[in-house]
Protein backbone atom coordinates (compact mmCIF):
# COMPACT_ATOMS: atom_id res chain seq x y z
CA UNK A 1 0.00 0.00 0.00
CA UNK A 2 2.90 2.63 1.00
CA UNK A 3 4.64 1.31 -2.28
CA UNK A 4 1.99 2.59 -4.12
CA UNK A 5 0.65 5.87 -2.57
CA UNK A 6 4.18 7.37 -2.32
CA UNK A 7 5.23 5.79 -5.43
CA UNK A 8 6.35 9.58 -6.53
CA UNK A 9 8.26 10.17 -3.77
CA UNK A 10 10.45 7.17 -3.83
CA UNK A 11 10.68 7.79 -7.68
CA UNK A 12 11.49 11.22 -7.57
CA UNK A 13 14.04 10.30 -5.17
CA UNK A 14 15.11 7.57 -7.65
CA UNK A 15 15.12 10.47 -10.34
CA UNK A 16 17.12 13.06 -8.37
CA UNK A 17 19.99 10.15 -7.32
CA UNK A 18 20.58 9.41 -11.29
CA UNK A 19 20.29 13.28 -12.35
CA UNK A 20 23.87 13.65 -11.07
CA UNK A 21 25.14 10.96 -13.58
CA UNK A 22 24.79 13.19 -16.27
CA UNK A 23 27.12 15.62 -15.40
CA UNK A 24 30.45 13.58 -16.30
CA UNK A 25 30.85 11.49 -19.26
CA UNK A 26 31.81 8.08 -17.65
CA UNK A 27 28.07 8.85 -15.42
CA UNK A 28 26.48 9.31 -19.00
CA UNK A 29 27.57 5.97 -19.30
CA UNK A 30 27.14 4.15 -16.43
CA UNK A 31 23.11 5.70 -16.34
CA UNK A 32 23.00 4.36 -19.77
CA UNK A 33 23.86 1.14 -19.31
CA UNK A 34 21.78 0.80 -16.05
CA UNK A 35 18.98 2.05 -17.57
CA UNK A 36 19.37 -0.55 -20.71
CA UNK A 37 19.63 -3.31 -18.03
CA UNK A 38 16.57 -2.48 -16.31
CA UNK A 39 14.52 -1.97 -19.15
CA UNK A 40 15.85 -5.19 -20.70
CA UNK A 41 14.17 -6.75 -17.25
CA UNK A 42 11.06 -5.03 -17.56
CA UNK A 43 10.88 -7.00 -21.30
CA UNK A 44 11.82 -9.93 -19.51
CA UNK A 45 9.69 -10.18 -16.77
CA UNK A 46 6.60 -7.85 -18.68
CA UNK A 47 4.00 -10.90 -18.58
CA UNK A 48 4.23 -10.90 -14.87
CA UNK A 49 4.46 -7.28 -14.28
CA UNK A 50 0.71 -6.95 -16.26
CA UNK A 51 -0.76 -8.99 -13.85
CA UNK A 52 0.19 -7.63 -10.58
CA UNK A 53 -2.37 -5.30 -9.18
CA UNK A 54 -0.52 -1.93 -8.98
CA UNK A 55 -0.31 -2.20 -13.12
CA UNK A 56 -4.25 -3.11 -13.48
CA UNK A 57 -5.37 -0.90 -11.10
CA UNK A 58 -2.99 2.28 -11.31
CA UNK A 59 -0.76 1.87 -14.41
CA UNK A 60 -2.68 0.72 -16.88
CA UNK A 61 -6.14 2.35 -15.53
CA UNK A 62 -6.17 5.40 -18.34
CA UNK A 63 -9.31 6.74 -16.39
CA UNK A 64 -6.31 7.65 -13.72
CA UNK A 65 -5.25 9.77 -16.72
CA UNK A 66 -8.52 11.41 -17.87
CA UNK A 67 -9.94 12.54 -14.77
CA UNK A 68 -6.61 14.86 -14.07
CA UNK A 69 -6.94 16.12 -17.55
CA UNK A 70 -10.36 17.09 -16.74
CA UNK A 71 -9.02 18.82 -13.45
CA UNK A 72 -6.33 20.44 -15.81
CA UNK A 73 -9.55 22.41 -17.77
CA UNK A 74 -11.21 23.58 -14.94
CA UNK A 75 -7.46 24.97 -13.47
CA UNK A 76 -7.10 26.61 -16.48
CA UNK A 77 -9.96 28.28 -16.63
CA UNK A 78 -10.22 29.53 -13.62
CA UNK A 79 -6.71 30.87 -13.79
CA UNK A 80 -7.74 32.62 -17.40
CA UNK A 81 -10.27 34.52 -14.46
CA UNK A 82 -7.67 35.21 -12.16
CA UNK A 83 -4.50 35.44 -14.14
CA UNK A 84 -2.63 37.13 -11.37
CA UNK A 85 -3.98 36.45 -7.85
CA UNK A 86 -5.63 33.44 -8.69
CA UNK A 87 -8.66 32.01 -7.23
CA UNK A 88 -7.20 31.46 -3.40
CA UNK A 89 -5.44 29.53 -1.50
CA UNK A 90 -6.83 25.98 -1.42
CA UNK A 91 -9.78 26.54 -3.33
CA UNK A 92 -9.76 24.19 -6.35
CA UNK A 93 -11.15 21.50 -4.76
CA UNK A 94 -14.13 23.82 -4.09
CA UNK A 95 -14.24 25.55 -7.60
CA UNK A 96 -14.21 22.16 -9.66
CA UNK A 97 -16.95 20.66 -6.90
CA UNK A 98 -19.24 23.86 -7.90
CA UNK A 99 -18.82 23.37 -10.79
CA UNK A 100 -19.59 20.21 -11.36
CA UNK A 101 -22.63 20.47 -8.98
CA UNK A 102 -24.00 23.25 -11.36
CA UNK A 103 -24.05 21.29 -14.17
CA UNK A 104 -20.21 22.71 -15.54
CA UNK A 105 -19.19 19.45 -16.50
CA UNK A 106 -15.37 19.15 -18.02
CA UNK A 107 -15.06 16.12 -18.82
CA UNK A 108 -12.19 14.13 -21.08
CA UNK A 109 -12.46 10.92 -22.81
CA UNK A 110 -16.03 10.98 -21.40
CA UNK A 111 -14.17 10.36 -17.67
CA UNK A 112 -15.36 13.13 -14.89
CA UNK A 113 -12.48 15.42 -13.70
CA UNK A 114 -10.85 14.46 -10.11
CA UNK A 115 -10.68 16.91 -7.44
CA UNK A 116 -7.42 17.71 -8.00
CA UNK A 117 -5.55 18.45 -11.50
CA UNK A 118 -2.73 16.51 -8.99
CA UNK A 119 0.52 18.74 -10.37
CA UNK A 120 2.17 22.26 -8.52
CA UNK A 121 2.25 24.36 -10.89
CA UNK A 122 -0.69 24.11 -12.79
CA UNK A 123 -2.78 23.61 -8.98
CA UNK A 124 -0.41 27.19 -8.12
CA UNK A 125 -1.32 29.14 -11.20
CA UNK A 126 -5.31 28.14 -11.06
CA UNK A 127 -5.55 29.01 -6.85
CA UNK A 128 -3.08 31.74 -6.66
CA UNK A 129 -2.07 33.35 -9.92
CA UNK A 130 1.22 34.66 -11.22
CA UNK A 131 2.12 36.45 -8.66
CA UNK A 132 3.24 33.33 -6.40
CA UNK A 133 4.24 31.02 -9.72
CA UNK A 134 6.86 33.98 -11.71
CA UNK A 135 8.63 34.38 -8.17
CA UNK A 136 9.23 30.14 -7.59
CA UNK A 137 10.13 29.70 -11.29
CA UNK A 138 12.68 32.67 -10.92
CA UNK A 139 13.74 30.65 -7.29
CA UNK A 140 14.44 27.78 -8.59
CA UNK A 141 16.25 28.70 -12.26
CA UNK A 142 18.63 31.36 -9.85
CA UNK A 143 18.56 27.57 -7.58
CA UNK A 144 20.22 26.50 -10.88
CA UNK A 145 22.65 28.83 -11.23
CA UNK A 146 23.58 28.87 -7.80
CA UNK A 147 24.54 24.84 -8.25
CA UNK A 148 26.16 26.00 -11.94
CA UNK A 149 28.39 28.42 -9.65
CA UNK A 150 29.49 25.83 -6.91
CA UNK A 151 30.43 23.69 -9.82
CA UNK A 152 32.40 26.02 -11.65
CA UNK A 153 34.11 27.68 -8.44
CA UNK A 154 34.89 24.29 -7.09
CA UNK A 155 37.68 24.42 -4.89
CA UNK A 156 37.77 20.66 -4.09
CA UNK A 157 36.05 17.62 -5.36
CA UNK A 158 33.65 18.21 -2.13
CA UNK A 159 32.68 21.22 -3.38
CA UNK A 160 31.43 19.32 -6.72
CA UNK A 161 29.50 16.60 -4.66
CA UNK A 162 28.22 19.17 -3.16
CA UNK A 163 26.53 21.00 -6.13
CA UNK A 164 25.55 17.55 -7.75
CA UNK A 165 23.87 16.04 -4.85
CA UNK A 166 21.78 19.08 -4.02
CA UNK A 167 20.75 18.87 -7.87
CA UNK A 168 19.63 15.58 -6.59
CA UNK A 169 17.89 16.37 -3.56
CA UNK A 170 16.15 18.97 -4.89
CA UNK A 171 14.58 17.02 -7.97
CA UNK A 172 13.30 14.19 -5.40
CA UNK A 173 11.28 17.41 -3.82
CA UNK A 174 9.70 19.02 -6.27
CA UNK A 175 9.22 15.84 -8.54
CA UNK A 176 6.10 14.70 -6.98
CA UNK A 177 4.58 17.94 -7.20
CA UNK A 178 4.36 17.16 -10.95
CA UNK A 179 2.90 14.38 -10.40
CA UNK A 180 0.56 14.76 -7.44
CA UNK A 181 -0.54 17.79 -5.00
CA UNK A 182 2.72 17.31 -2.80
CA UNK A 183 2.76 21.58 -2.61
CA UNK A 184 0.50 20.66 0.46
CA UNK A 185 2.93 18.37 1.76
CA UNK A 186 4.49 21.52 3.85
CA UNK A 187 7.18 20.18 5.76
CA UNK A 188 8.31 18.42 2.52
CA UNK A 189 8.26 22.24 0.65
CA UNK A 190 10.17 23.79 3.68
CA UNK A 191 13.47 21.32 3.09
CA UNK A 192 13.44 22.04 -0.29
CA UNK A 193 13.92 26.04 0.77
CA UNK A 194 16.44 24.79 2.86
CA UNK A 195 18.45 22.99 0.42
CA UNK A 196 18.23 26.31 -1.79
CA UNK A 197 19.57 28.67 1.16
CA UNK A 198 22.36 26.31 1.59
CA UNK A 199 23.40 25.97 -1.64
CA UNK A 200 23.05 29.82 -1.90
CA UNK A 201 25.49 30.18 1.61
CA UNK A 202 27.92 27.89 -0.29
CA UNK A 203 28.35 29.89 -3.22
CA UNK A 204 28.51 33.14 -1.81
CA UNK A 205 31.44 31.50 -0.12
CA UNK A 206 33.06 30.49 -2.80
CA UNK A 207 32.57 33.44 -4.41
CA UNK A 208 34.19 35.44 -2.16
CA UNK A 209 36.86 33.14 -1.88
CA UNK A 210 37.93 33.23 -6.02
CA UNK A 211 37.91 37.06 -5.41
CA UNK A 212 40.15 36.58 -2.36
CA UNK A 213 42.47 34.49 -4.77
CA UNK A 214 42.51 36.55 -7.80
CA UNK A 215 43.57 39.67 -6.05
CA UNK A 216 46.22 38.12 -4.23
CA UNK A 217 47.60 37.91 -7.61
CA UNK A 218 50.31 40.33 -9.18
CA UNK A 219 48.70 42.38 -11.71
CA UNK A 220 50.97 41.80 -14.43
CA UNK A 221 50.85 38.05 -13.96
CA UNK A 222 46.91 38.19 -14.92
CA UNK A 223 47.53 40.72 -17.66
CA UNK A 224 49.70 37.99 -19.42
CA UNK A 225 47.36 34.75 -18.77
CA UNK A 226 44.74 36.94 -20.09
CA UNK A 227 47.14 38.30 -23.20
CA UNK A 228 48.82 34.24 -23.73
CA UNK A 229 47.58 32.10 -26.59
CA UNK A 230 45.07 29.60 -25.22
CA UNK A 231 47.45 26.80 -25.26
CA UNK A 232 49.69 28.24 -22.94
CA UNK A 233 47.09 28.82 -20.63
CA UNK A 234 45.10 25.86 -20.67
CA UNK A 235 41.90 26.98 -22.31
CA UNK A 236 40.02 27.31 -25.22
CA UNK A 237 37.31 29.71 -25.88
CA UNK A 238 36.03 26.97 -28.46
CA UNK A 239 35.50 23.95 -25.43
CA UNK A 240 34.03 26.45 -23.26
CA UNK A 241 37.00 25.80 -20.54
CA UNK A 242 37.67 28.71 -18.52
CA UNK A 243 41.12 30.22 -18.07
CA UNK A 244 43.53 28.62 -15.45
CA UNK A 245 43.96 31.14 -13.65
CA UNK A 246 40.29 31.36 -12.92
CA UNK A 247 39.91 28.13 -12.11
CA UNK A 248 42.31 26.84 -8.93
CA UNK A 249 41.27 23.08 -9.57
CA UNK A 250 42.53 23.59 -13.17
CA UNK A 251 45.60 25.41 -11.45
CA UNK A 252 46.23 22.35 -9.38
CA UNK A 253 45.67 19.79 -11.69
CA UNK A 254 47.69 21.46 -14.60
CA UNK A 255 50.41 22.22 -12.38
CA UNK A 256 50.67 26.04 -12.77
CA UNK A 257 52.25 28.01 -10.41
CA UNK A 258 51.44 31.58 -9.52
CA UNK A 259 54.76 33.81 -11.62
CA UNK A 260 56.48 35.63 -7.93
CA UNK A 261 56.13 39.69 -8.49
CA UNK A 262 58.52 41.18 -9.74
CA UNK A 263 61.28 44.05 -8.30
CA UNK A 264 62.05 47.34 -9.93
CA UNK A 265 65.77 46.21 -10.75
CA UNK A 266 64.63 42.95 -12.70
CA UNK A 267 61.73 44.95 -14.50
CA UNK A 268 64.30 47.75 -15.80
CA UNK A 269 66.25 44.62 -16.87
CA UNK A 270 63.39 43.07 -18.81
Amino acid sequence: MYFTMFRNVWGGCLGGCSIRYLFSRRGRATFLLVTTLLFAGIAVNWGSITRTALYQGRISNVANIYDRLGAWLYAFRAFSEHPLTGLGPDRIKQYIKKAQEAGDDLRVMDVPATWHPHNTIIAQLAENGLLVVVPLCLMIWYFIGEVRACIRLARSPADVEFGLYAVAVAFAILAPGLTDRAYEWAKLNNLMYVVFALVAAHGVKLRKLARLELAERPRHVVLKELAAPAHQTGSTKSAGVRPAFLNPLLVRAEGHQPEPALSPRDRSSR
